[in-house]
């Protein structure tokens, strides 16, 4: 069988100094089966005659002398921006303290033979390195998108939990955010996610922004957070709808060219559909509060004199408002009782 890997002597982007690195060709391999997060299940190879291994296992370069990690596509071509030149000056002057904890995870690493705890060991070491840079220089979608990636690593190697028992302890003291399961690291990736939104430009696009909105509902979805999933989408929906206001404004004003108006008209078509398959999500978690929460509602139902006394009630409870407008509109609240008596 025929080796999937090749060497290239790569200079570091922080120490500069060249070294040679084992890399997989991206080439042999693609994507099967998606996981709606994102996280390939399952990897085809496009020939048969080479040997099979993991393709995430290979996707972060390590420099051998000064231990600076980064995913294989900006190690190999740092981008020219001010947020990776501002990540790679901070790791050159980082404080002893910071040194001394990639020297520690680096050292757990034998990337001789790539287990998922090398490949882990590595993650962590650039998710430190990028979230350790000044908050204004930042790279925050880099910073959710390595959390991802971690969270996808657990998914893939339960056992990593007990693997990573000892040293996370070591380091929780001096790392707060480091993730130490799965579920740590979603919800950081919602975290971060959220704030890259607004702010990286990669977001302007519509469908990055969109696909972007998809992904952290599924992030909530998946931690059974479904009162965060839930006031997460209808601020999607919200939000969508003032986009949908503007693209309309702009597709009726007469003085609006036609390439525009053209175009007005099919991102109108398309936030439409985003914003009728949000509702459709909004109405599933409501209806799933609903039986989750059947042993709040039923009572107070059972036992208010009217609807007013009830949506006070089941409001004091922590009821979503989504929820309760469900309730309103499905006549489920009670009438006012009539009180009977002499006069």
């Amino acid at each position: 069988m025929k080796s999937p890997f090749f060497q290239k002597t790569i200079s570091c982007p922080a120490c500069g100094e060249p070294a040679s690195h084992t890399l997989l060709s991206s080439a042999l391999y693609y994507s099967a089966e998606k996981e709606s997060d994102g996280h390939t299940s399952r990897y085809g190879w496009r020939k048969t005659d080479v040997k099979k291994t993991h393709p995430p296992l290979y996707s972060l370069i390590s420099c051998p002398l000064c231990m600076f990690t980064d995913l294989v596509g900006d190690y190999t071509k740092a981008p020219n921006t001010s947020k990776s030149r501002a990540t790679i000056k901070n790791y050159k002057n980082m404080l002893p303290s910071e040194q001394k904890i990639i020297r520690f995870i680096y050292s757990l690493i034998h990337l001789e033979r790539r287990s998922h705890a090398d490949a882990l060991a590595q993650h962590l070491i650039a998710l430190f390195i990028y979230e350790q840079t000044p908050e204004e220089d930042q790279d925050i979608r880099k910073i959710a998108r390595l959390f991802l990636r971690i969270a996808w690593i657990y998914r893939e190697k339960d056992d990593l939990d007990q693997y990573l028992a000892n040293f996370t302890k070591k380091l929780k003291n001096h790392w707060f955010l480091i993730p130490s399961n799965e579920n740590d690291a979603l919800n950081s990736a919602i975290i971060f996610f959220t704030k890259a939104v607004d702010i990286d430009p990669f977001y302007q696009d519509n469908r990055n922004y969109i696909n972007a909105l998809k992904l952290i509902g599924d992030l909530y979805m998946r931690l059974n957070d479904l009162d965060g999933a839930l006031t997460f989408f209808e601020q999607v929906k919200h939000r969508s709808l003032a986009e949908k206001r503007k693209f309309e404004l702009i597709y009726r004003d007469k003085l609006t060219e036609e390439s525009m108006r053209a175009k007005s008209r099919v991102e109108l078509m398309r936030i439409s559909g985003f914003i009728r398959d949000v509702e459709g999500i909004c109405d599933d978690l409501v209806d799933q509060l609903n039986v989750r929460d059947a042993h709040i509602i039923n009572p107070i139902l059972a036992g208010a004199t009217g609807p007013e006394e009830a949506l006070k009630r089941l409001s004091a409870q922590g009821l979503h408002e989504a929820q309760l407008r469900r309730l309103e509109r499905g006549g489920r609240l009670p009438q006012t009782k009539k009180r009977f008596g002499l006069f």
